[in-house]
């Protein structure tokens, strides 16, 4: 079965290594004690540093069973001589198969749905509205043009990695997504507000985690750095080290602004890099939450009709 992984996937049969997985030939790369042995904490601290991907200690010998490498593990340990003629190029492949495919290692493992909240949608949902227009203070045109609903389920594993719900970009002139009537191959997610809703009490874990909010010590910048060689924004692992952790609660909802506002005509600015946050593992039970995002125009984009109004 995993000889059909493979295929799918383009792998074909060419395992040579590319020009920048080389360095991953280098016995001393995953040899971090040098004791001429490699073991499973060496090579998930490997998959950590250079794939920033955080694996469980029985996942290290399943991996090596699963693309037809147990051999080269001897009482859990690769020899120096069993490692030069091991193919890495497939420990690299299923490490980025890991990443992107299992539910415990994707960005995000969740299942949603979205619920219209324009003239025909339930009145319950249409008196959110209003209700939303009061809390903001933001005109109603500005509500009731914003996104539907999103409704979320968390099952175990579920997580939601650290993100924006803004898209940052350097050309302030790119269409925000909610007025791209024309259908432009690039536009960009523009939430100003965010508002969360727990419609259930979580038995464990779940929590939403705001990464540096507040912080003085670390910047979005040093955060995004490519080169780190730890993810905080992982937050599998990394849940309660971000600096606002909320458990959730059946009722409770909480609300955050994604952008800061434009100084020159108090419409829609750049992206608040702060406002990094996400979802913590589901431990114990489910998740369930309902988002509405308070999408608004640039000074760019004013005169263009939001997609979602469609009350007038």
């Amino acid at each position: 079965m995993i000889s059909h992984f493979f295929f799918f996937f383009g792998i074909d049969g060419n395992w040579t290594l590319d020009h920048d997985e080389r360095f991953a030939k280098g016995f001393s790369v995953w040899d971090v004690n040098g004791d001429d042995f490699i073991d499973a904490n060496e090579v998930r601290h490997f998959a950590q540093k250079r794939k920033l991907l955080f694996m469980k200690e029985d996942e290290v010998p399943a991996m090596f069973e699963r693309i037809g490498l147990s051999y080269s593990l001897q009482d859990g340990k690769i020899s120096r001589k069993v490692f030069a003629k091991l193919n890495v190029k497939k420990i690299l492949w299923y490490m980025d198969f890991l990443k992107e495919k299992s539910p415990r290692h994707r960005p995000r493992y969740s299942q949603q749905a979205w619920l219209r909240q324009d003239k025909a949608a339930d009145p319950i949902l249409r008196r959110l509205l209003k209700r939303i227009t009061k809390l903001t203070q933001l005109p109603s045109k500005v509500i009731e043009g914003s996104e539907w609903m999103q409704v979320v389920q968390y099952g175990p594993f579920g997580h939601y990695h650290g993100h924006l719900d803004s898209n940052p970009f350097e050309d302030p002139t790119i269409p925000c997504c909610h007025q791209n009537h024309f259908g432009k191959p690039e536009c960009r997610v523009c939430r100003l507000i965010t508002i969360l809703y727990y419609l259930n009490n979580v038995e464990e874990g779940g929590e939403t985690a705001f990464l540096i909010a507040d912080n003085t010590t670390i910047t979005p910048q040093e955060l995004e750095d490519p080169n780190a060689t730890t993810d905080e924004f992982n937050l599998s692992v990394n849940c309660h080290l971000a600096n606002l952790v909320i458990p959730p609660k059946k009722g409770k909802a909480i609300m955050w602004y994604n952008n800061y506002i434009d100084t020159d005509s108090g419409l829609l600015g750049s992206v608040d890099r702060y406002s990094l946050h996400g979802g913590c593992d589901i431990i114990k039970g489910e998740k369930w939450i309902a988002n509405n995002w308070i999408t608004a125009p640039t000074k760019y984009s004013r005169h263009i009709k939001s997609l979602y109004d469609q009350y007038n």
